[in-house]
């Protein structure tokens, strides 16, 4: 079965940031992709790595959840979409609180797996609401 971009970021998103089923990243992802975590940072990470970074997350969000709130495609293979994480915090300064953060992701998709990923995300409202800032900075993303 042929998927379209926007389908394959769909089952991608849902099977590893919903069902926390690490083995998506290699199911879906080529294996010399790069991954831009942060503005200028480029960073390329085996699956081992980026599955242990994941698991990380999971245990600090056992109940993260991502719902995509819109998405863009072009005929390209480029796909970009915005969405938000709701969880709840296992982690350290302030267990139990409920995260509530957006951020906007890029890919690059060359036959039928993600290629290259850009994201950004409000981490400043995250570090507010687990009490690692002390004070409250909305990123506004479109």
């Amino acid at each position: 079965m042929n998927l379209t971009d926007t389908e394959i970021i769909m089952r991608y998103c849902e099977e590893l940031w919903n069902d926390h089923d690490l083995s998506a990243i290699r199911r879906w992802s080529n294996p010399t992709g790069v991954y831009h975590d942060y503005p200028g940072k480029t960073e390329f990470l085996q699956a081992e790595e980026l599955e242990r970074r994941l698991q990380h997350v999971f245990n600090l969000l056992p109940d993260h959840r991502l719902d995509i709130l819109d998405m863009w495609s072009d005929s390209e293979g480029e796909v970009a979409w915005k969405w938000t994480v709701r969880g709840t915090w296992q982690g350290p300064w302030s267990k139990g609180s409920e995260v509530n953060f957006n951020g906007l992701t890029w890919y690059q998709i060359r036959n039928g797996k993600i290629f290259r990923r850009y994201g950004i995300s409000d981490a400043y409202r995250f570090d507010y609401q687990i009490g690692k800032r002390h004070r409250h900075i909305d990123l506004f993303l479109p």
